[in-house]
């Protein structure tokens, strides 16, 4: 009979009591040659022999086997290494990311970030005594709606050369003063000073409608109001008013000034009416003064002679 126990393999021989004995000296022959491997058990009625046989990786199996761990256990350190870097590198942390920090209610950049895709927020500020650079290589478009179901909106786009703004209407304000303000139906300027550094003034395509047109005293320019080529207009339905406070008013022109009422009178009103450069018929001292019937053309003739003499030199 044989049985196993152990985590060794133990072979167990027993035999009978009637066994010759010749067959116990052979079993003892046996267990004194092998005595490292086995024990051998005997009692008067049967002999029981133990014989031990090892069981697990031996020889060049084991080594590989070490080998493999020793290999998983070296990548394992290195791949603890390479991630350790990569948090080094990238500067990647519990709450942060590079230059982004995150917090519950903030996402604060500390540094060049680039986005490839858009950026919701409902507010983007700068830190303290820095300044706030937003850069492309593209356009940037700032968009706002009027709410979260309108259609509404408003467009700032900036392609790198235009400033296009897309609105309603546009406004600039300064501690709830507004300075400037645009819409379609006007534009609305409230600054104290308007001031155009042009060489070539301002151009104004439409009609100008002022109250009142003055110069900066304080400058001591004057004022000019002049027309390049074309004719100059001024109207008002109440009447137009020249006014000098102080000093001459001066009307000039190249080739006449045309002073015209279709219902009332020209009155010229001063302590000294002068007409310079009149035509008249030579000589010198006292003249009369003429006009013209036909044509309204005034000239002088000497006092000694009269109009009607003279009419046919200077009315034709």
């Amino acid at each position: 009979m044989a049985r196993g126990s152990g985590t060794n393999s133990n072979k167990y021989v027993v035999s009978d009591g009637s066994s010759t004995t010749q067959q116990q000296q052979g079993y003892s022959s046996y267990m004194s040659s092998n005595n490292s491997n086995g024990t051998m058990y005997n009692d008067s009625n049967q002999t029981v022999e133990v014989v031990n046989v090892p069981v697990g990786i031996y020889g060049w199996k084991k080594y590989c086997l070490y080998l493999v761990i020793l290999l998983i256990v070296a990548l394992s350190f290195i791949n603890i290494g390479l991630i350790v870097f990569l948090f080094r590198v990238v500067n990647l942390d519990f709450d942060s990311a590079g230059p982004l920090h995150f917090y519950r209610d903030r996402m604060l950049v500390m540094g060049r970030a680039e986005f490839q895709g858009g950026v919701s927020a409902s507010n983007i500020s700068g830190f303290d005594n820095s300044t706030l650079l937003v850069e492309s290589n593209e356009r940037i478009v700032l968009q706002s709606y009027e709410s979260a179901t309108s259609t509404d909106k408003s467009v700032v786009e900036l392609d790198g050369v235009n400033v296009n703004v897309d609105a309603q209407q546009l406004q600039m304000a300064y501690q709830d003063r507004v300075y400037f303000s645009a819409s379609p139906q006007e534009t609305i300027i409230a600054s104290n000073d308007i001031v155009v550094n042009s060489p070539l003034g301002l151009r104004i395509d439409g009609s100008v409608l002022v109250p009142k047109i003055e110069n900066a005293y304080e400058r001591g320019e004057g004022l000019t109001i002049e027309s390049i080529g074309q004719e100059l207009n001024m109207r008002g339905m109440e009447g137009v008013t020249l006014e000098s406070t102080t000093n001459e008013v001066n009307i000039r022109g190249q080739r006449g000034i045309n002073l015209e009422s279709t219902g009332g009178d020209i009155v010229l009103d001063g302590s000294n009416l002068r007409l310079n450069n009149l035509p008249h018929g030579g000589g010198s001292g006292p003249r009369q003064l003429c006009v013209c019937g036909s044509n309204g053309r005034v000239y002088t003739v000497q006092h000694s002679s009269t109009c009607k003499q003279s009419s046919s030199q200077f009315c034709l």
